[in-house]
């Protein structure tokens, strides 16, 4: 299917929706080389095969472009930074505009076309967060942007960082190769963000962190490494979240960074690290220097009691001592085979 010629003259156009649909081709930047009033561009779910065209940067007004699913080829264009309207953290745009719809679909009537249907409308339906969802009284401020599941190469532009005015952000299901823009965190309106199933390499801006207003975040399936930055907002998601980035870790993985035992041991743990003496074995010394305290004691008590009794029993010490002297003799006769004592 082509686009259809009378788009040509659609100067006044601000909403257009031709998602799944069997559009093929390169995109259609000729055709709405005059619609430069549009507000919303959905050609998703469709058979596009080329770059996407620098002519993007007229749309001005644009707040939320939608080519995922499609087959296009290239690397984000650098200029897309010039949708001056993604960058604006308010739109001048009423919120409770009712945009011109473009039916997606042709009637045929005896095979020839009968035109498109259209109606002023209320609501717009975006995936965001992984689900489909409907915006109806706050149009002017959702501003989106998804290039998801198509053949893009290359590296993810620093100037989408400023486009401030973001909610959601999906590069997902792409060959995105390179690292993630360290400016991130200046998209700080951005409720969902969507990199994953791509080739990006290297670390998790610490940027990231600062995005407060973040509700969905997927980097997974990468080769990102290093720590997850701390920051109680990346730990708060699911693990699932960075899997798939077999050199990433910290929490909320399984897989602990280098050092970390030593900077989460307990105070309790410290102390006996400290001395190199599990807490096991540190109980079973104490233990066994306590019996040899108690037997040496013993041995000096029941010592002194025996010589209390000879210093003060004349007759024992006599009857004692006479013993010892014949105890010697008998030794030193059997040591020296009975020759004469001296």
């Amino acid at each position: 299917m082509i686009f259809p010629s009378l788009l040509r003259h659609a100067n006044s156009l601000v909403f257009l929706d031709l998602s799944f649909n069997d559009l093929r081709g390169s995109f259609p930047h000729h055709t709405l080389e005059k619609a430069i009033s549009l507000v919303h561009l959905d050609l998703s779910y469709n058979h596009l095969e080329r770059i996407v065209p620098k002519s993007l940067e007229n749309f001005q007004s644009l707040q939320v472009l939608d080519l995922s699913h499609n087959k296009i080829s290239g690397t984000i264009p650098r200029c897309l930074n010039n949708l001056t309207s993604m960058a604006e953290q308010q739109s001048p745009i009423d919120a409770t505009i009712k945009y011109l719809y473009v039916y997606s679909y042709i009637q045929y009537n005896n095979g020839s076309s009968s035109g498109y249907g259209s109606e002023y409308v209320d609501n717009v339906h975006l995936m965001l967060k992984k689900m489909g969802l409907v915006y109806s009284k706050n149009l002017g401020l959702v501003k989106a942007m998804d290039l998801s599941s198509n053949n893009l190469t290359g590296g993810i532009p620093v100037q989408l960082t400023n486009l401030t005015g973001l909610i959601g952000l999906n590069l997902s299901g792409n060959f995105l190769t390179g690292t993630i823009p360290r400016e991130i965190g200046k998209l700080k309106q951005l409720d969902s963000l969507d990199l994953s199933r791509n080739q990006l390499s290297g670390g998790i801006p610490s940027s990231l962190s600062q995005l407060t207003h973040l509700g969905t975040l997927d980097l997974s399936h990468n080769s990102l490494s290093g720590r997850i930055p701390s920051g109680t907002q990346l730990q708060s998601f699911d693990k699932s979240t960075y899997e798939g980035n077999q050199d990433l870790c910290g929490v909320p993985l399984p897989k602990k960074c280098p050092g970390d035992e030593e900077h989460n041991v307990p105070e309790a743990a410290k102390t006996n690290t400290e001395h190199n003496v599990p807490e096991a074995a540190k109980t079973n010394t104490e233990h066994s220097w306590f019996c040899y305290e108690s037997a040496g004691i013993g041995f000096v008590l029941s010592f002194s009691g025996v010589c209390g009794l000879l210093l003060l029993n004349v007759c024992w010490k006599h009857s004692y001592t006479q013993y010892i002297d014949e105890l010697g003799a008998r030794i030193y006769l059997r040591i020296t085979g009975g020759k004469p004592y001296i």
